[in-house]
């Protein structure tokens, strides 16, 4: 659809809501004119490409931009993006015919779960008054479907390569964004010794969060290196990829000292166990170490190389200690709670609160989050999940590449992002996550593109 295709209908009712913003703003009612006059930008762009919409969903879930906007309440630029989606799907799936929708298997999956937590939540005991504050049931039941949504449209309105290597351009600029940012934030004198970004990845504030969305940067700088023809577009690759790496040190997460192993592994096994290929990989691992030690603070690298509970390592060791702890209690709340179904999500805090240890941290375990918030079923049905993804993932792999076709570098970036996020899932609750819905949109609507090149060929 173009400009030229509007019909006066909708040329007339535009300018009709440009005539209320005005009229508002000039009563005085400015954050509302505001909010309709956002709205109505928005309804233009989702209307004319719903492909660019799908980018500016991404973007408003990447960046928090509450600060910089009055507030509106519901009326957020995401709400208004994704209710207009909403309808522009319902009308899609009326008109058109969709063979390959059956072999897109996330999308029921992800379904499944959602009814899952709606039937935790039901069954699930009400908070007291006195602990409303650290119950997160809402905040997690809307980051599920809203994300669930997300992935939805991104599968039905990102038609093409082209369309679909802009999801993966932006979130490499994003992640740069939050790398420098981690850095300039280094350089403050009441700056914390573990990196943490204030602009770009939303997420990234925390260090851990920070350390994983670099590590998909240096995935994929490894991939874009592989596939650039210039000197100098190589160059400029490895200096990001190198970037990424430095900040990971920095951040001192050890999950992500174990990724950066995992990655050298997968990267290593890609080009094929030689003497010489591997004698290469463990030649820049020494040279990264070697580097670190130089340039890394002492501090950052005592608490990467502790992994038990050291006495001279207070912050470190009492970070392991917590987890382990926690482990058990969430062990527990499953088993006498509810392992069908689990307690529903949001819940674990304040249950942990009132009848085990009298603490509120969350549970920093996937599987864990998994099996409290909606018992084996839910934990069964995210495996299930996965497995469906990385089948999809290897599948493209095999296919090859043609014309039309999503090239090598995306679907490997992907993949391996996807083996990182597993080893990451261990250690945080990734599975409520952007980045987890990101790896599932992306794989799905690669698939998508694979099957609608099949079936015109």
């Amino acid at each position: 659809m173009n400009w030229t295709s509007l019909s006066i209908p909708k040329i007339g009712t535009l300018l009709i809501l440009m005539g209320v913003t005005l009229f508002v703003a000039l009563s005085g009612a400015e954050k509302i004119a505001f909010a309709i006059a956002l709205s109505t930008a928005l309804l233009v762009v989702v209307t004319l490409r719903p492909n660019l919409a799908i980018l500016a969903l991404l973007i408003t879930f990447l960046f928090s931009y509450s600060s910089y906007l009055p507030d509106t309440g519901r009326l957020t630029p995401n709400n208004v993006l994704g209710a207009v989606l909403c309808i522009l799907l319902a009308v899609k799936l009326l008109k058109g015919e969709f063979p390959w929708l059956l072999r897109i298997r996330q999308i029921p999956i992800l379904a499944a779960i959602g009814l899952i937590f709606l039937i935790a939540t039901y069954l699930a005991p009400a908070h007291p008054e006195s602990l409303a504050s650290i119950d997160r049931t809402n905040k997690e039941l809307w980051d599920f479907f809203s994300q669930a949504a997300f992935v939805t449209f991104m599968i039905f309105f990102i038609v093409n390569t082209k369309q679909a290597s802009h999801v993966f351009w932006i979130l490499y600029v994003v992640i740069l964004f939050s790398a420098v940012s981690s850095i300039t934030n280094l350089m403050q004198p009441a700056a914390d010794y573990r990196a943490v970004a204030t602009f770009g990845v939303n997420m990234a504030k925390n260090s851990n969060h920070l350390a994983f969305y670099c590590l998909m940067g240096t995935v994929m700088s490894w991939y874009l290196f592989q596939t650039a023809r210039s000197i100098s577009a190589r160059l400029c690759f490895i200096v990001m990829g190198l970037l990424f790496l430095g900040v990971i040190f920095l951040t001192a997460s050890r999950n992500a000292m174990i990724n950066v192993l995992v990655l050298f592994t997968v990267i290593t096994l890609e080009s094929g166990l030689s003497k010489r290929k591997v004698f290469a990989t463990a030649a820049v691992l020494v040279l990264i170490g070697s580097a670190a030690i130089h340039f890394v603070p002492q501090k950052n690298l005592e608490r990467i190389t502790v992994f038990n509970i050291d006495p001279t390592q207070k912050e470190a060791s009492q970070s392991l200690l917590q987890r382990y702890r926690t482990l058990l209690v969430g062990w527990k709340i499953f088993l006498y709670e509810n392992p069908l179904i689990g307690v529903g999500p949001g819940n674990f805090r304040w249950i942990r609160r009132i009848d085990y240890d009298h603490k509120t941290v969350p549970t920093h375990n996937a599987f864990l989050w998994a099996l409290t918030s909606g018992g084996i079923v839910a934990l069964l049905l995210y495996l299930l999940l996965f497995w469906v993804t990385w089948k999809d993932l290897r599948w493209m792999e095999h296919r090859g590449h043609a014309t039309g076709l999503p090239p090598p570098w995306m679907i490997k970036t992907v993949r391996t992002t996807f083996i990182l996020f597993m080893v990451f899932s261990l250690f945080t609750e990734a599975w409520l996550e952007l980045i987890l819905f990101l790896l599932l949109g992306l794989t799905a609507t690669m698939k998508k593109i694979h099957l609608q090149t099949a079936r015109s060929a």
